[in-house]
């Protein structure tokens, strides 16, 4: 499992994102039928949903959104436009 930052840019797929922006997209819309906008910092991956339902409700769910992807970065919920 891979940590660093460098690790997760390294392991892109042919769109140029890394497994776990995937992982989490995937994740999302199957659940709240929204795109969320993503990225990625040293400390951590940012899912972006548009409003705060949709914020509270992920954040119960954010263990098992953990569990399904390959590294341990921390998961950041933030409302966007």
């Amino acid at each position: 499992m891979a940590d660093k930052l460098g690790d997760l840019l390294q392991r892109r797929d042919a769109q140029n994102e890394p497994d776990e922006f995937s992982i989490i997209r995937k994740y999302v819309q199957d659940r709240f039928e929204v795109t969320p906008k993503l990225s990625i910092t040293k400390s951590g991956i940012s899912i972006g949903v548009p409003n705060s339902a949709i914020a509270s409700n992920l954040r119960f769910e954010l263990f098992e959104l953990g569990q399904k992807l390959k590294s341990k970065k921390r998961l950041f919920i933030r409302i966007i436009r």
